[in-house]
This record gives structure tokens, sequence and C-alpha cells, in this order.
């Protein structure tokens, strides 16, 4: 992964360029610093002469920098800390804590408060990884390969995900020093990192400090890098969004409603206004409340946040219960076609079809906004934020996009019983005909874009159209329905090059798309998706249910962390499952049977016997079969936990798109 997303090598000057100015005053602000931290320099540099290993190291350098932020505005200055010994608990549950060797909090907040509580990743603005032998880019500015070299990369990654995802930033800075002086800034965004050649800070401190004031000083209260469109509410404003929250989940405690609460800038269509509403809308704040309903933890890529929230107009109407939204957050590639335009041409054909298709139930696109990219950035923020740097070619880079849905659901994970499953498949089923029938091909069909309704949770509905892409007549439909937009779409990816990229959740991807990520090019089609539910559906029974396999719950990881021959071998030879019976469990069997002659014909290839595709129609009757059997109490299972189980050993998880 770092091999991949390293962008380039800069000097720190053209690193500095990159950084705006907090104003005028700064060069005299650094030529203060410079001279009030003479002293400390040279005794830094006479320890560091000594130093033998990276114990020795740390010291001096923190000391020289509590001396440089010593002259920061008060605000602006952060606590630094030598943390080579403390433990700061990891971000996502499953992984290990880490220890960074010295830490420069966030601007502001008190000493008192962290040591008082104990130092964790929302108290820390930027960390520095101390390598007293290890350098990781070798003479060629490469990356090395080396294990201590890729060892040190992880610990810089990890800390750069670990700042990136505790403050919503955009982007964040991890500095490495190795040889007791010889320094490198990393600057970590969704789309890949960059980081300077080699300093030393002892003799080019004019730019250490400079980097150092720009960092803590450009955007008072905050830091440089941090989303201009997210705020932390006040505690009279969590009081009202408790206050409207309880109104639709009286259960839910003020703790766990507002706690983790943020205020995040959006766009709202104005859906009175029809096939113009984008050019009808307007800014809106909302509130988050309660639990993430989804979040992607990985350092690159879309970075998916999606969070249940009510409007900030919503929270004087005390006599109504607000209405529930889902906002997703995410970071879409620039090369790739907005998911608004795919939710506008599938409610399009559903209100003009004949009779009109009833969408309810069916996730829409309520507002939605490119942070880079709006016109309405004016005066409501930076737009150059919410974009990643350049990378190696154009599909590193990325925009940051919100969009505004309903209705809000549930991982499909949390079903109640087998048979609300079963119901909230053959919705996605349904949904994926009514995409297709409106020109538009899902591609990526998944646990974590499959939810279950809050309000009724015997349906589901298919959300997330980021890979999603049209066909070509589904495009021709879309241009004249949406002329507006047509222009735009020469910047995106030419369709027949686009059905052919491989895309998707490796887990839940069909046979031959994996297959065809090794050998050939092919176009993505309709029974791609159909064969995502029946991965999915096997994925779920395996982590979820008591299936009865022979392997326990180290199934699920024997057939989706491997290789499409596991996949073939599941269709063409199933494992025994113990007798396992019940309309689960047939439904399994009889969509294998059809994936099977799906494959099977491929496989024979005789002339005049064309390839039996996966179909809707099939796929419905199976589940209707299913739906329609009698159902026992020992039948409709509650959902296991994954992970419960006593012989579970396999990481837990949502698997990640590629």
């Amino acid at each position: 992964m770092g091999q991949e997303k390293f962008i380039r090598l800069v000097g720190v000057d053209e690193l500095l360029k990159t950084m705006p100015s907090p104003g005028e005053g700064e060069k005299h602000a650094v030529e203060l610093i410079l001279k009030a931290v003479g002293e400390s320099l040279k005794d830094a540099a006479k320890t560091l002469k000594k130093a033998m290993n990276e114990d020795q190291t740390s010291k001096p350098l923190v000391e020289y920098l509590k001396m440089v932020v010593k002259h920061f505005p008060e605000g602006n200055r952060p606590f630094v800390d030598d943390t080579h010994r403390t433990q700061f608990k990891a971000v996502v549950e499953i992984e290990h804590n880490t220890m960074p060797d010295a830490t420069l909090g966030r601007p502001g907040v008190p000493q008192g408060d962290i040591l008082g509580i104990g130092w964790r990743w929302l108290f820390a603005g930027l960390v520095i990884e101390l390598k007293f032998k290890v350098d990781i880019f070798d003479a060629d500015g490469n990356l090395k390969t080396t294990e201590e070299a890729e060892k040190a990369i992880r610990q810089i990654m990890k800390s750069a995900r670990s700042l990136l995802m505790t403050h919503h930033s955009c982007h964040v800075y991890v500095i490495a020093v190795f040889r007791g002086k010889m320094t490198r800034i990393f600057r970590f965004d969704r789309g890949g990192f960059i980081a300077t050649q080699a300093f030393d800070w002892l003799r080019e401190q004019e730019a250490f400090v400079t980097f150092l004031y720009r960092l803590y000083n450009s955007n008072p209260g905050g830091m440089l890098g941090d989303d201009d469109t997210v705020f932390i509410p006040l505690p009279d404003v969590k009081e009202k969004i408790f206050k409207r929250v309880k109104k639709c989940y009286p259960k839910m405690s003020k703790e766990d409603a507002t706690h983790n609460s943020l205020c995040m800038k959006v766009v709202l269509f104005d859906e009175a206004a029809g096939a113009d509403r984008e050019s009808h809308s307007k800014v809106v704040n909302c509130f988050t409340f309660g639990p993430p309903l989804s979040v992607v933890d990985s350092l690159f890529g879309r970075a998916t946040h999606v969070y249940t929230v009510i409007l900030e107009n919503d929270l004087d109407d005390i006599d109504n219960p607000p209405e529930v939204r889902a906002l997703k957050d995410s970071w879409r590639q620039a090369i790739r076609r907005p998911e608004l335009d795919f939710y506008d041409a599938i409610e399009y054909h559903c209100l003009n079809a004949e009779p009109p298709v009833d969408m309810k139930g069916m996730a829409r696109c309520r507002g939605s906004v490119d942070l880079f990219e709006s016109k309405k950035s004016q005066n409501n923020w930076d737009p150059k934020l919410h974009r990643t740097l350049p990378g190696k070619h154009k599909g590193f880079k990325r925009h940051h996009m919100r969009t505004l849905l309903t209705p809000v659901g549930t991982p499909l994970k949390d079903f109640i019983s087998t048979k609300d499953l079963v119901h909230a498949l053959l919705s996605v089923v349904k949904h994926l005909e009514l995409a297709y029938e409106a020109g538009v091909l899902h591609r990526d069909v998944s646990e974590g874009n499959v939810l279950l309704l809050q309000s009724f949770a015997t349906k589901g509905f298919l959300l997330d159209w980021d890979y999603a892409e049209f066909t070509p007549r589904g495009l021709k439909v879309f241009h004249k329905a949406f002329p507006a937009r047509q222009k735009k779409s020469d910047k995106y990816e030419q369709i027949g090059k686009s059905l052919k990229d491989v895309t998707g959740t490796p887990p839940f991807m069909a046979i031959e798309i994996l297959k065809a990520a090794m050998t050939t090019e092919l176009k993505h089609d309709l029974h791609h998706d159909l064969e995502s539910v029946f991965w999915l559906l096997i994925w779920i029974i395996l982590r979820h249910t008591d299936h009865g396999h022979p392997s326990g719950a180290l199934a699920c990881v024997d057939l989706f962390a491997g290789s499409a021959k596991d996949k073939v071998d599941w269709v063409f030879f199933p494992p025994a499952m113990k007798a396992k019976t019940g309309p689960l469990f047939q439904l399994a069997e009889d969509l294998r049977k059809q994936v099977l002659a799906q494959y099977a014909s491929r496989a024979l290839d005789i002339e005049g016997y064309p390839p039996q595709n996966l179909t809707p129609d099939k796929f419905r009757a199976a589940f209707k079969k299913c739906l329609d059997a009698p159902w026992t109490s020992d039948d409709e299972q509650r959902a296991i936990p994954y992970g419960s189980r006593k012989e579970q050993h396999s990481p837990q998880g949502v698997a990640k798109p590629l």
C-alpha cells in the first residue's frame, strides 16, 4: 500500500508552498522564535552528538519543540510530550494500541487535561516517529522494501490514519526523524502521500519552525488540514439535539445521542423543483447523532462515513418529530461520475414508467455537494481543502463529497430473523432490476451497501452508487432527461472502459469478474450484480447463523479470503452443512444451482447453447419459493454476532471495496 500510494519526494520549501501563511506577521514571528530558542538549539546539538539510540534522541527534540511552541499565541499553543512509552488506544477496536515517540497536542488543549485523562488520539495534533538508523527511502528517492523500512512506513501510516479518522481532517502531517536529526515531513490525504527530502532540523531550523508555525497558526483554534465544514456543537445545541432525537428514538440516552455529535455542512435540494432541484438548493447545517451507521477505516480511498442526522432547521420545531436522514461523507475519485447522477436516473425512470413505480423504501438522494467544485463554497468553505493532491495519474485525485439520503437503515448483519434477511435481499434484487431498466449497473453489492429499513425490518434497500456506471442506453436517456449535465460527461471515464474496470468488494464479486482481473477485460453486467447477492447471502449465513459448516466460524475466512477458485469449488462442490435444512438454506442451495448453471454452460461452450446468465426473474422466483415455504421458530433465527463463537479466530471487520 505504501508503494502504491506514495506520490513523490518534495523539497521542504515546496511543501511550505502548499501550506498557506497565517499572515504578514509570520516572518517576524518566526524570527523572534529563532532568536528565543538559540540556546535550546545548541543544547540539543550537543546532546545529539552523543546519542546512541532513539531514547537519547527524543529528549533534546522534545525540549526544543517545547521552546518553539512556547512563543505561539496561547489559543494555538500545543502541549509537547515524549510519548514513546505511552499507549494510545487504537481508533479501530480490533487493532493494537500504538506508542508515538513524540506528540504535539491539538491547539489550546490544556496540559492538565491531557495528563489527567491520559493521551488519546483526540488530543493529538502531530506525531513524530524516531528511527535511529532507518530511513525508509533509498538514494533514488524510492521507498525501501526492507523489513525494517516497511515496518517504519506502516507505523507512520497508522498514525496518519488515526489523526485523519479522529479529527475528520482533510489532510494531516506526520514527522519522521532518523539518525537523530535528519528529518522528513509527510503529508497524507485520502489520495496518497508526499514526503520531504531529508533535511537536518538543527541546520534548517527556519524551515522547520515555519512548518510548525503554519501548521498551528493558519487556522485559529484549529490546525491546517482541519475540515472547515465540520464543527462540534455547543452544549446548549447538544441539549436541543437530544430533545429532538427523543421524539424518534425514545430509548436513546443523551450520552449515546450527543457525545460524538458533529455539525456538518451539506447542500439540501428543493424537491419541488423536480429535475432542476440541484439548481434550486441551499447550504444547510445538519447534526449527527448516535453511533455512525457505517465507517470505512482505511487510510486511503473513499473513507466513507455514514451518519444519522437531523437538520438545524428542525431543532426548534418541538411539536413534531424531526425528519431523520442519512448523511454520507466520502472522497470520490474525480474521474468517476457523481452518484447523484445514478440516483436521479433511477428516480426519473421510476416516475416516468407506465405505470409509475412506487419508490417507497428505495434509497433516494435529498441533497449532494462536491465540496471542491461547488459554486456554493463562496464564504462557506475553502474548496482547495476538499481535493487531494494530484497523484501519479489522474485516478489518484479525489474530491470530498457529502450526500443526504433517505430512508435511514440499520446494518444487514443486525437482522431480527432470517426471514427478514430474505425479504431484504429480495428487495435488493428488485432494486437492481429497476436500476438496470433505468440503464444503471450498481457494481458493488456488498454487506455495507445493503441496509434494513429501520421502520420496516422485513425490507432492505441498496445504496452507495459510487462505483455504479451507466449502460450506453442508460447514458443516452440520462442526457436527454438532464441536458445541463451532459457537458460534464467528458470529464469522466468513457463508459466502454469504465464497465471493464474491476470494481467492487472482493468477497462479493462474481467469479467471472475476479478471474477477469487476472486475465482479460470483461464488461460488467446485471448477472454479475445478481451473483453478488448470492455471495452476500452466503457471507451472512457463514458469519451470522448457526450454519453447521465443518470449519465452523472459520468457514467464512476459508471461502472469502482466498481466490476465485475457492468460490468455484463452493459452487461446483458444495460443502456438507451437517444436514442443515429450512427455507434459508434451501434458498442458498437454489441460488447456488443457478450460479452453477451459469458457469457450467460457459465451461461446456457448446455451439448453439449460449451461457445461461442469471436473471432477475429466476432469482425472484427462488426468493418467493423461500418466503412461501413453511417457516418454523427454529428456522427464523436472530443474527448471531460475528466473533461470538468460541471457535472464532479470524479477523473481524467489514470487507473493503477495491
